[in-house]
């Protein structure tokens, strides 16, 4: 299941007739099980991402950026602009195993990440 939802909002105001104010905010939520961007897919056909359970490890993550601009006319040749922006966010990988879906490895993680490539 690849669930991926992305709200944008623009905001444009002037001021005066020379000073003009903008921002933009973009909110992007994604939960993502398996995980097919980063690799993490299962095993065997049929099997979970460990092999031994039918568990599937997935990514969920909350991502935002923002910004404000002010944009202002000194004179009919010269324009001047100064903009700020902010960034955040959270990923969790691996969201949907638990110790238990290695109790066939006795705890331990087997990887096979070593035959797997991302080019």
């Amino acid at each position: 299941m690849n669930n991926r939802k992305f709200q944008t909002t623009r905001l444009d105001y002037n001021l005066t007739d020379k000073h003009h104010i903008s921002g933009v905010w973009n909110y992007q939520n994604n939960s993502r099980s398996p995980d097919g961007l980063n690799g993490t897919l299962a095993v065997l056909p049929g099997t979970g991402t460990v092999l031994g359970s039918p568990s599937l490890e997935g990514q969920y993550g909350i991502n935002w950026t923002g910004s404000l601009g002010v944009r202002s006319t000194l004179t009919p040749r010269l324009t001047n602009e100064a903009t700020f922006g902010v960034q955040g966010g959270t990923n969790i990988l691996g969201s949907g195993l638990s110790t238990a879906d290695y109790g066939l490895w006795r705890g331990y993680q087997v990887s096979f990440a070593g035959y797997m490539s991302n080019p």
